[in-house]
């Protein structure tokens, strides 16, 4: 099966699944001639918000990253590779999409979900790039809350994210974000911090702290720190030397981060 045929079958099932939207939105076509290549994505979805702890928005990588040299990466963790001819034709479908700013147009008389995420879509094309950003897009499907050509966006997407996720390898990379969450966690299971892993710098009164790292620093998180690899919250919690309670996860870092 030709992978082409893969990604247009995916995107069918997310399509006859269903998914929202909400409050604010824009789609901005960027002048200039971005052509796939280079060192940033070709395309890019990302969510930002959603009512989740500080540490976890500190640590929320890109849902999915398609680079110019064939490279798919999604959440930080499963990878894989397209041929050129299908990230140009993801490009192509993506880019008439999100043309112009009535694709990401809102209805007026839906509420604002105040907990939603909002999605935000970045395609670069010969022609420029496009920008796309929907708060609550997923939550407000059922409703129609905004036009088809931005949900056939979100499926396009959703199909490779799930095509990665479910076929795709580990996705590793020598650089890494060690991200703490310093207080207390309802746990009796609390680990001694590791003796190896300096804390990432940040005020006495720093909820969330962060740190990239890479060399020997990045190989002793891998090894002595506990993933979110499902990014669902759950940090292990761990007590400094000093008597500081934390909880931690840590992510690698994409090419481009």
């Amino acid at each position: 099966m030709r992978r082409r045929t893969l990604l247009l079958g995916v995107a069918a099932t997310f399509a006859a699944t269903g998914c929202s939207s909400a409050n604010g939105s824009t789609s901005t076509p960027v002048g200039g001639t971005a052509v796939p290549g280079g060192p940033d994505p070709v395309v890019r979805w990302v969510l930002t918000g959603g009512g989740l702890a500080a540490g976890q928005i500190a640590l929320r990588p890109p849902r999915l990253a398609v680079y110019g040299n064939g490279e798919v990466i999604a959440d930080a963790a499963y990878r894989s590779d397209l041929p050129a001819e299908d990230i140009a034709e993801l490009i192509a479908q993506l880019s008439e999409n999100l043309r112009g700013p009535a694709a990401t147009k809102r209805r007026d008389d839906l509420p604002v979900i105040a907990s939603a995420s909002t999605t935000e879509f970045s395609v670069r094309s010969a022609h420029g790039t496009y920008n796309a950003r929907a708060e609550a897009l997923d939550e407000l499907r059922q409703q129609e809350g905004y036009p088809t050509a931005l949900y056939d966006a979100r499926d396009r997407i959703g199909a490779v994210h799930q095509q990665v996720v479910a076929s795709g390898q580990p996705y590793t990379a020598r650089r890494v974000r060690l991200v703490i969450q310093v207080g207390p966690a309802q746990t009796d299971e609390i680990l001694p911090w590791p003796a190896t892993i300096e804390l990432p710098a940040g005020a006495a009164q720093d909820e969330v702290r962060l740190a990239d790292l890479d060399g020997q620093h990045a190989r002793n998180v891998v090894r002595t720190v506990s993933r979110d690899l499902d990014l669902n919250g759950t940090w292990k919690a761990y007590r400094t030397a000093s008597g500081m309670p934390l909880r931690a996860s840590w992510r690698y870092l994409l090419p481009d981060e």
